[in-house]
């Protein structure tokens, strides 16, 4: 599903940069992919690191020799992929939906798995990437906003908000991360189902990681973040309904082009099975809290979480 996150992952990142060459000589050169190489990417924040982590331990596991390669931002990450410079990584289906495959909108009524299948088979025909099956944790967008402001304002949902933009105009601060505003499935997104534009005069584009501080803090009043961040429970912020599905659904999957496919993906999607059964949204809440909360390694995050499921 998007994408650029925290001041903490920036330094993770780096961090995790050194670490990866090394992680990469840990295959033991026995089982089903001995002798192959694979390179996953990663889109730099926490969640991606954390799939990406999981993935490779399995595949290493596995007897492949695996390289991570962390990219800034969805665009590179997908280019990188069709250029066959990484042979793997965890996309969204949200964000194939309107970045890859150029739609604006999805009926509301289609359910997470029925967009995950129209989005697979699109990918495959249009662009020869295919889809591995889905966790069902659905990391799609939120617009949250502090206790005090929710008090004040006397507002719950979306289209409440919407019809606060005449009266109080100038309240309507709004931080959103850097990529946000411009996408077709971000502020757009919540215009269109909607029905009003928010004054770009009073939006913010910030890194991820302070868009929490500055709402927790009043400097804006509503911000921008991803439903599975453990920060929006820790800052007691409140979320806004989205009663009308602005924001479709980003269900992760690994994603390949078909011809690396076909000639071990199905190896791939055995080793991967039972990540992607046991991923649901409480549980990669709290992986990513382990990470941004409590200020443990991505690497060491996946790692364990794989041993305490018997994985490793």
């Amino acid at each position: 599903m998007r994408v650029t996150r925290t001041i903490r992952n920036i330094a993770l990142g780096l961090v995790f940069g050194f670490l990866v060459a090394a992680c990469g000589e840990d295959a033991t050169g026995e089982g089903p992919l001995a002798g192959q190489e694979f390179t996953i990417g990663t889109k730099g924040f926490t969640e991606h690191f954390i799939l990406a982590q999981m993935t490779r331990h399995r595949l290493e596991d596995a007897g492949a020799s695996v390289d991570v390669r962390d990219l800034p931002a969805t665009a590179q990450v997908r280019k990188a992929l069709l250029n066959d410079e990484i042979q793997l990584y965890w996309e969204y289906t949200g964000t194939a939906w309107t970045n890859f495959l150029g739609h604006d909108s999805v009926d509301p009524n289609v359910d997470p798995g029925e967009l995950y299948q129209q989005v697979a088979a699109d990918d495959l025909e249009e662009n020869g990437v295919r889809w591995m099956e889905p966790a069902t944790f659905n990391n799609t967008y939120a617009i949250v906003m502090g206790q005090e402001v929710a008090e004040d304002l006397g507002v719950t949902t979306l289209s409440e908000l919407a019809e606060l933009q005449q009266p109080r105009e100038a309240d309507m601060t709004l931080c959103v991360d850097t990529t946000f505003a411009e996408r077709e499935d971000g502020l757009a997104a919540v215009e269109r189902t909607y029905d009003f534009e928010w004054p770009r005069e009073l939006v913010t584009s910030m890194d991820y990681a302070i868009v929490f501080a500055s709402v927790a803090e009043g400097e804006c009043n509503f911000g921008e973040v991803y439903a599975t961040e453990p920060r929006i429970e820790e800052l007691d912020l409140v979320i806004l309904e989205d009663e009308a599905n602005a924001f479709i659904s980003y269900l992760p999957a690994i994603t390949m082009l078909d011809e690396t496919y076909q000639e071990s993906g199905r190896q791939i999607e055995e080793l991967v099975a039972p990540i992607v059964e046991r991923l649901d949204t409480e549980t990669i809440i709290g992986l990513n809290a382990r990470v941004d909360l409590d200020g443990q390694r991505a690497e060491d995050v996946a790692q364990d979480w794989l041993e305490e499921e018997g994985l490793l």
